[in-house]
């Protein structure tokens, strides 16, 4: 059985992947993906990066998706099942500043260094994929300084890459087969805004796109991946049992909504289009 130990972490993120100490790093994370963790124990993971970027910011996304599913939201609750078992043990963990964000919220490790950093990011609006959201803080920042999303131990391993960052560059190409959605609060008082699919032609108000669309639509996002790898925009770097695979945000937001301006129906599953 391959084990993986807080040194092997620290020696791939620094020499295989590159990461600086002052970068900001968005981690989505998988375990099954890095064989045996030397002590059975999550903790070398956080120490790992926290060691990594002793001056940098780590993201860890810890969406809930608790209003999509009419579920109470509570900050300190651990509900990001979905996000595996890392992203759970890091909430209410010290030096976390979890977002409060009902269906998107992020954890935020703070040093001694990046006070003024956390502060900025997790201060977001109810837009979720909007300008003031922790997407398009990233995405912001990263025009001038180093912001990446890492993905490691196996996360997302059905395509070669994707991540939440695809919606921010929908809403900003305003897409045909997503919309701006209130989800609202199970007592109906409060709502976020969300660039949703359309599930359902009763939710379309335009004629023009029943008439091009089956619902619900899907999406397909393998040619993505593999255009970011042919075009050198994703580092690929083998580790353990599955490699890691690590995007600039701004860059790899940029092709995106590239793409869709050059063809609307870009990821779109064949079989969602009459």
């Amino acid at each position: 059985m391959i084990e993986t130990t807080h040194n092997d972490i620290k020696v791939h993120l620094t020499n295989d992947l590159g990461i600086k100490s002052d970068d900001v790093i968005f981690l989505f994370s998988g375990i099954w993906g890095l064989g045996k963790l030397q002590n059975n124990n999550l903790e070398i993971i956080l120490k790992a990066f926290e060691e990594v970027l002793h001056k940098g910011v780590l993201i860890i996304p810890t969406f809930s998706y608790s209003w999509n599913q009419n579920k109470v939201w509570k900050i300190s609750d651990i509900n990001c099942h979905e996000m595996g078992s890392f992203s759970e043990y890091t909430i209410n963990k010290k030096n976390f500043v979890r977002t409060d964000h009902p269906n998107f919220s992020v954890n935020i490790l703070k040093n001694q260094y990046n006070s003024d950093l956390v502060k900025f990011f997790s201060e977001i609006d109810n837009n979720t994929f909007g300008d003031k959201s922790i997407f398009g803080k990233l995405y912001n920042y990263s025009k001038q300084k180093r912001a990446f999303v890492l993905l490691f131990g196996g996360a997302f391993d059905d395509v070669p890459y994707r991540s939440t960052f695809i919606h921010y560059a929908q809403q900003k190409t305003n897409v045909l087969h997503r919309f701006l959605k209130k989800i609202y609060s199970p007592d109906n008082k409060n709502y976020v805004l969300q660039y949703s699919r359309y599930l359902h032609s009763s939710e379309v108000k335009k004629k023009s796109i029943k008439e091009i669309f089956n619902f619900p639509i899907e999406e397909d996002f393998i040619l993505y991946g593999e255009q970011l790898l042919k075009n050198n925009l994703l580092i690929i770097k083998e580790f353990k049992f599955y490699p890691s695979r690590m995007v600039d945000i701004k860059r790899s937001v940029d092709f995106m909504i590239h793409q869709y301006k050059n063809n609307e129906f870009y990821c779109i599953k064949q079989s969602s289009l009459k």
